[in-house]
Protein backbone atom coordinates (compact mmCIF):
# COMPACT_ATOMS: atom_id res chain seq x y z
CA UNK A 1 0.00 0.00 0.00
CA UNK A 2 1.26 3.40 -0.51
CA UNK A 3 2.38 5.53 1.78
CA UNK A 4 0.22 8.55 0.81
CA UNK A 5 -2.91 6.22 0.50
CA UNK A 6 -2.22 4.51 3.92
CA UNK A 7 -1.75 8.28 5.42
CA UNK A 8 -5.17 9.69 4.16
CA UNK A 9 -7.01 6.58 5.48
CA UNK A 10 -5.48 7.33 8.76
CA UNK A 11 -5.95 10.60 8.61
CA UNK A 12 -9.91 9.83 8.10
CA UNK A 13 -9.84 6.98 10.84
CA UNK A 14 -8.13 9.39 13.30
CA UNK A 15 -10.80 12.39 12.70
CA UNK A 16 -13.94 9.74 13.12
CA UNK A 17 -12.16 7.69 16.12
CA UNK A 18 -10.03 10.09 18.13
CA UNK A 19 -8.89 7.43 20.57
CA UNK A 20 -6.74 5.63 18.02
CA UNK A 21 -4.85 8.85 16.79
CA UNK A 22 -1.17 8.15 16.45
CA UNK A 23 -1.99 4.27 16.44
CA UNK A 24 -0.24 2.38 13.72
CA UNK A 25 -2.21 0.29 11.91
CA UNK A 26 -1.25 -3.31 11.60
CA UNK A 27 -1.80 -4.32 7.70
CA UNK A 28 -3.09 -7.68 5.95
CA UNK A 29 -3.46 -8.40 2.00
CA UNK A 30 -6.66 -9.12 1.45
CA UNK A 31 -8.35 -10.56 -2.07
CA UNK A 32 -9.93 -8.31 -5.17
CA UNK A 33 -6.71 -5.59 -4.20
CA UNK A 34 -7.78 -4.83 -0.97
CA UNK A 35 -6.46 -4.36 2.28
CA UNK A 36 -7.37 -4.34 5.95
CA UNK A 37 -6.22 -2.27 8.92
CA UNK A 38 -6.36 -2.80 12.10
CA UNK A 39 -6.26 -0.13 14.44
CA UNK A 40 -5.86 -1.21 18.29
CA UNK A 41 -5.48 0.58 21.79
CA UNK A 42 -6.69 0.52 25.26
CA UNK A 43 -9.90 3.35 26.62
CA UNK A 44 -10.94 3.99 30.17
CA UNK A 45 -14.48 3.70 30.93
CA UNK A 46 -16.91 6.08 33.08
CA UNK A 47 -16.19 2.75 35.76
CA UNK A 48 -12.48 3.40 36.09
CA UNK A 49 -11.38 0.17 33.59
CA UNK A 50 -9.45 -0.59 30.97
CA UNK A 51 -10.88 -1.86 27.87
CA UNK A 52 -9.60 -3.12 24.19
CA UNK A 53 -11.40 -1.08 21.79
CA UNK A 54 -10.65 -2.00 17.65
CA UNK A 55 -10.99 -0.61 14.79
CA UNK A 56 -10.70 -2.54 11.60
CA UNK A 57 -10.99 -0.73 7.68
CA UNK A 58 -11.38 -2.36 4.36
CA UNK A 59 -9.76 -0.09 1.66
CA UNK A 60 -9.46 -0.82 -2.01
CA UNK A 61 -5.89 0.05 -4.19
CA UNK A 62 -7.43 3.89 -4.74
CA UNK A 63 -7.65 4.16 -0.97
CA UNK A 64 -11.50 4.21 -0.70
CA UNK A 65 -12.65 3.18 2.44
CA UNK A 66 -15.04 0.07 1.47
CA UNK A 67 -16.14 -0.80 5.22
CA UNK A 68 -15.37 0.07 8.80
CA UNK A 69 -16.03 -1.93 12.11
CA UNK A 70 -15.53 -1.09 15.57
CA UNK A 71 -15.60 -2.76 18.90
CA UNK A 72 -17.92 -1.80 21.04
Amino acid sequence: MDAKIRKAVCDKIYEQFPEMAGITPKIQPRPNNQVLMIFETKVTVGTGQMLKRAVRVVVDEKGKVVKVTTSR
